[in-house]
C-alpha cells in the first residue's frame, strides 16, 4: 500500500512507515518459510477498524486467496486474534 495512504488511514510517523516497508520487504520470505499467507494489519485512527497494508503469498504453493487484500478491511469476526493481540498489547 502507498506510505501516504497508510498516513492518512492510521496517523503512523513516517519513522513508523519506514519500519513497517523494512518488514514489508521480508514478507514473501516468511510466507515462504510459514507455507501461508502472511499480511500486516494496521490500525484505522478513524474508527479503530483493522486495514491489510501489505501481503505477500507462498511462493511454492497457491495462495488461500483469489486476489490481493491490501487496502480491504480485516473484520473482527475473521481476525479475532489479531484484534485481540493489539487489544492486549501481545505478540
Amino acid at each position: 500500500m502507498n506510505r501516504d495512504k497508510i498516513i492518512e488511514r492510521t496517523g503512523l510517523s513516517n519513522e513508523s512507515v519506514d519500519k513497517l516497508e523494512q518488514i514489508e520487504e521480508v514478507l514473501p520470505l516468511m510466507a515462504d518459510l510459514a507455507g501461508a499467507d502472511i499480511f500486516i494489519d494496521c490500525i484505522q485512527a478513524s474508527d479503530g477498524k483493522m486495514f491489510v497494508a501489505a501481503q505477500a503469498c507462498p511462493g511454492h504453493m497457491p495462495s488461500t486467496y483469489k486476489s490481493c487484500v491490501v487496502g480491504c478491511y480485516a473484520e473482527r469476526k475473521d481476525e479475532a486474534a489479531v484484534y485481540r493481540a493489539v487489544e492486549t498489547k501481545s505478540p
